[in-house]
């Protein structure tokens, strides 16, 4: 009964985990320095009407976005995954650990139930 109980707990725990989790990282990555200052480069370039430059400059952004995109998704993969382990294995831990409380129990009851019935 109690072990039931523990085990619907942490299935509702597992459901609201993976969805704080999906809530915790922004939805695109920090952008860099080197990213920002291309850019301010492409507006510059805009500015001055050298619209062939900007385009080209405009071009090494994406480009340079779509990298971090890329790294940004594969760091927020692993990090995730960590944090799932770290949690069903706490989880494990809980269960396993009211599993031996409740033998210790029971064999407690056991003995006391045999020294009742020796006397």
């Amino acid at each position: 009964m109690l072990e039931n109980a523990l085990i619907s707990r942490q299935i509702s725990e597992k459901a609201g985990f993976y969805e704080e989790t999906a809530e915790g990282f922004p939805l695109e990555p920090k952008p860099s320095a080197e990213l920002l200052n291309m850019i301010s480069i492409g507006e510059k370039m805009v500015k001055q009407r050298r619209y062939e430059d900007a385009e080209c400059v405009k071009c090494k952004v994406d480009t340079i976005k779509k990298k971090m995109q890329v790294e940004w998704e594969k760091k927020k993969k692993e990090k995730t995954e960590i944090l799932a382990a770290n949690f069903l294995a706490r989880q494990r831990v809980e269960l396993d650990s009211l599993r031996l409380r409740i033998n210790c129990g029971i064999d407690a009851q056991k003995k006391l139930r045999n020294k009742e019935l020796e006397k």
